[in-house]
């Protein structure tokens, strides 16, 4: 223990084995480097992509068997147009362009995220029998 403070000094030594104090900045500085050290690497969000790619489902469709072209899934602009309103005529003009395509939204809200898949035939065809 140390000396005692003079008699009409104002502060008090108070006795803290030097050894305590020690340990205790020890062990202070082994929880601060754990906890930096040991926390997980920060992961970037995935992107929109990346979030339609993981969740998106398996598509199964019934094809017309007399004409089936008009049942593939294709771009909107598959024609070279965005003009839907030709798409009827110029399906078998332009076949080889019909490549299977998915149009995919992602909205965020604080809780979750909604992707919804949406799928174009330029023919909305139904082989009536």
């Amino acid at each position: 223990m140390g000396a005692p403070a003079h008699p009409r000094s104002p502060y008090r030594r108070t006795a803290v084995p030097r050894r305590r104090s020690v340990l205790a900045a020890l062990s202070a500085a082994f929880v601060g480097a754990t906890l930096l050290l040991g926390a997980p690497p920060a992961q970037a969000a995935p992107s929109d992509a990346d979030l339609a790619y993981r969740w998106a489902p398996l598509h199964h469709q019934d094809a017309s068997s007399s004409y089936c072209t008009a049942d593939y899934l294709a771009p909107v602009n598959y024609d070279g147009d965005w003009s839907t309103a030709d798409n009827w005529e110029d399906l078998d003009a332009n076949a080889s362009r019909l490549t299977g395509t998915v149009y995919y939204s992602v909205a965020e809200t604080e809780t979750h995220r909604y992707i919804t898949y949406a799928f174009f035939h330029p023919r909305d065809w139904k082989d009536y029998r």
